[in-house]
């Protein structure tokens, strides 16, 4: 049986709160799409704050979503801005180091930061120059 391709999603609410729906229907819309065509979500890591991310501060709340491989659950965790960011570093590593080993085949951003939360997984896309949808913060951009 052939391999169906591999995506992961990564990103945040962005510095409004102008998207439509919860980040958790977000993540159900685009699994089902991909399902639709034939490809897998093989990994999440998105961070939300309610305040919208242009105004928080590290202390406000916000959750961060992760999910590190194609069947694992997608966690969310609702801890400070600070402490999500970390969550999404490490999220950041791991599935960096996927997309390095061939496990992943592509990439969606949603208000990503890819000088920052999303920078390994930027890097690691960069490098393996497959398919990019979506959408980078262009003040994160180097």
């Amino acid at each position: 049986m052939e391999r169906k391709p591999r995506i992961v999603l990564v990103g945040s609410s962005g510095g409004g709160r102008g998207h439509v729906g919860t980040l958790d229907e977000l993540i159900g819309a685009i699994r089902r799409h991909l399902g639709l065509r034939g490809m897998v979500l093989a990994g999440v890591q998105l961070v939300s704050c309610p305040t919208g991310l242009d105004a928080a501060t590290k202390a406000d709340a916000a959750t961060a979503l992760v999910s590190r491989a194609e069947n694992d659950p997608v966690v969310s965790t609702v801890t400070t801005l600070a402490d999500a960011n970390m969550i999404a570093a490490d999220a950041d590593a791991i599935l960096a180091a996927a997309i390095a080993f061939g496990e992943v085949d592509g990439l969606i951003c949603v208000s990503s930061a890819p000088s920052g939360a999303n920078r390994r997984v930027a890097e690691a896309a960069a490098r393996a120059a497959f398919p990019l949808s979506g959408q980078a913060v262009p003040r994160w951009l180097p």
